[in-house]
């Protein structure tokens, strides 16, 4: 049994032995993994001392150890076989990730060291020989002979190490196509930054913030992941070299979980989840966040590696939950998680070689992040033509209930209105009793006078032919004029509301007819000065109606005010557009602290008996609503001006 164990021993050292890696023209890339053997450094040692030591064949693709933080070391033989277009060769590890590589080179046949380089994250980058997110470093190309290639590696970050030794078409073709895709996909980012930062100016909701926020720092560590910003944009920064990347990975899963739950509308469709999981999910996000800006790396990261594979898991479960409580823009965000999920396996998968490398591997995760990104944006579209259409309908339903309101309000409003007109017809009905009153005081008292004189010539016998055909001449044009003065009252009352074209100055002649007994009994003299041939369009008797209130205001105010000579004048001209009336007193003015006031409905300066106080209220609506015209007062030299203005017909 001890042979058989002996044998087998040797037999597998011999099979996984290192194998001299023969590098031609026949490829430009030449993964080193399988030709690779490790060795752990537990105490710090120095080539001298490395090269003593046995190796551990690794017989993989990619080097992977996980989260450790022992010293690694890599060793590889090869030679340049064959060589005559591509004489300049590169070894290239592709994780940007790692904190310190040394790289020495060894003549296989010497064992003496020919060249010796470093790089890594926290060095500064004037350490490396090629400005970009890969290790590189050129390699002795002397054809023919046999290397020995050994490849320290220390980092707190995950031990993998994706080794090739490149040529250099490959080197700047790779570069190219690389500066290429990483340009889209960035660009893809700010896209959606600008878009969603336009959504949110215009809509305030603080779902699209959030998501903002969450994309940035998602790019930020991406970043910082991929090793572009450290290329291209902190430089040097301490800071972000050795705790951006698990200072973001955390900070992206505390915004993504926020915006999840603002998108979700978890305390509406999943309170118990919310309240219970979700609020507490979020409180721990938020202390790692602030934790990961002091705390050592290697734990932080170990804490953030954990988190992108829990957080995601938790937000796919929400987005389905809240799929089945019919949240219908939820099914996009389900679709990106799951897009996100795929990608982040295949690259996980490919990384650790558990599936056949291939060029899309290398780009599954960010293909996978860009769709996820996509679909939430998506998702933020259909939430917001959803809240859209919930604003549309409510709007709709206000508008609905608004009109009946208005309708209401409309109806109220005519009763009052019909309820003013009332009281104003009523008190023009006074006023016109009491014009009628005086218009036929004078016939009356003619008429009674002759009367008289007819009945003391008959008792006295002197009574003559002559005699009854002037007192029946006189009689006839007496009640020919009573009868004229009610022709005049007939007319203003008359209820035909039709648009006729009428001269101002005939407007003005018969309510002079009107108001003439009235303004002679209270010894007012009224001139007026216009232009006969103004003409204007309108309902004939509503104007009337307003230059007699008018007239009838100036007159109470003349009278109560005791003005020895009364007067009351009446402009009429005419410009290009417009014809005015100015009826202008001279009892003295309105106070300037009510002048503001008297077109109010109500607002009177008479005592209740005297005065309603919706004469000039009215008079202003019929001029401005029903004449298309206006109604102004102001304060002359010697008393009010009242304006009306009419456009010309």
């Amino acid at each position: 049994m001890k042979y058989i164990f002996i044998f087998f021993f040797f037999s597998t050292s011999f099979l996984f032995a290192n194998k001299i890696l023969l590098i031609d023209d026949n490829q430009s890339s030449f993964n080193i993994g399988r030709t690779t053997s490790y060795y752990i450094d537990k105490d710090n040692l120095l080539l001298s001392d490395i090269q003593k030591k046995s190796f551990i064949p690794l017989n993989v693709e990619i080097p992977n150890f996980g989260f450790l933080e022992p010293t690694y070391w890599f060793r590889v033989d090869y030679k340049l076989d064959n060589i005559k277009k591509y004489k300049e060769w590169w070894l290239n590890i592709d994780y940007p990730l790692l904190d310190f590589i040394d790289v020495f080179v060894v003549q296989k046949d010497t064992g003496k060291p020919i060249m010796h380089k470093r790089s890594g994250k926290l060095l500064p980058l004037s350490y490396r020989e090629y400005e970009e997110s890969d290790f590189l470093f050129s390699l002795p190309s002397d054809i023919g002979k046999i290397y020995t290639l050994y490849i320290r590696v220390q980092t707190t970050s995950s031990m993998q190490v994706p080794m090739k030794i490149v040529n250099i078409k490959y080197l700047v073709e790779d570069n190219q196509t690389s500066k290429i895709l990483r340009g889209i996909y960035y660009g893809i980012f700010l896209i959606l930054m600008f878009y969603n930062l336009v959504t949110f100016r215009y809509t305030k909701n603080k779902v699209y913030i959030l998501y903002i926020l969450f994309l940035a720092s998602f790019v930020i560590w991406q970043l910082s992941f991929d090793g572009i910003g450290l290329i291209y944009i902190w430089d040097d920064w301490a800071w972000m070299k050795e705790k951006g990347t698990s200072f973001f990975v955390v900070l992206t899963a505390f915004t993504l979980t926020i915006f999840s739950r603002s998108f979700l509308e978890t305390n509406k469709y999943l309170p118990k989840f919310d309240k219970n999981i979700l609020v507490p999910i979020i409180f721990i996000l938020g202390l790692l966040s602030f934790i990961a800006i002091f705390a050592p790396y290697k734990y932080m990261i170990i804490i953030g590696a954990v988190l992108s594979v829990i957080v995601p898991i938790i937000l796919l479960f929400m987005g389905i939950s809240a799929l089945k409580e019919n949240h219908s823009a939820a099914r996009f965000y389900v679709v990106g998680w799951a897009l996100f999920l795929i990608g982040t396996i295949l690259f996980a998968g490919s990384k650790f070689n558990l599936i056949p490398g291939h060029f899309m591997m290398k780009y599954a995760q960010q293909t996978g992040s860009v769709l996820e990104m996509i679909f939430l944006s998506w998702a933020l579209a259909e939430r917001f033509r959803i809240l859209e259409e919930q604003h549309v309908t409510r709007i709709f339903n206000a508008k609905n209930e608004l009109e009946k309101k208005v309708q209401k309000a409309l109806e109220k409003e005519r009763a009052n209105d019909q309820l003013l007109i009332n009281q104003s017809r009523l008190a023009s009905m006074g006023e016109m009793i009491e014009q009628i009153a005086h218009q036929w005081r004078q016939p009356l008292n003619t008429i009674g006078l002759i009367n008289q004189d007819l009945y003391f010539k008959m008792m006295l016998n002197k009574f003559k032919d002559e005699d009854f055909k002037k007192a029946h001449t006189q009689i006839d044009k007496n009640i020919q004029y009573m009868s004229k003065t009610i022709d005049d009252f007939r007319n203003y009352y008359n209820t035909d509301k039709q648009v006729t074209s009428y001269l101002l100055r005939g407007v003005v002649d018969d309510v002079v007819n009107i108001v003439e007994a009235t303004l002679s009994h209270e010894k007012i003299n009224l001139t007026i000065v216009s232009k006969d041939d103004i003409y204007v369009s309108g309902i004939r008797n509503e104007l009337i109606q307003v230059i007699i209130n008018i007239i009838n205001n100036a007159k109470d105010a003349l009278r109560e005010k005791n003005i020895e000579n009364k007067m009351i004048s009446i402009f009429i001209k005419e410009d290009q557009d417009n014809a005015y009336i100015s009826i202008l007193d001279n009892a003295n003015g309105i106070k300037e602290n009510i002048i503001d006031k008297i077109f109010d409905p109500y607002f009177t300066t008479k005592f209740a008996h005297q005065g309603t106080g919706i004469g000039l209220y009215m008079s202003k609506m019929i001029i401005e609503k029903n004449l298309g015209g206006s109604l102004s007062v102001n304060n002359e030299k010697n008393g009010a001006c009242f304006k009306i203005t009419l456009p010309l017909k």
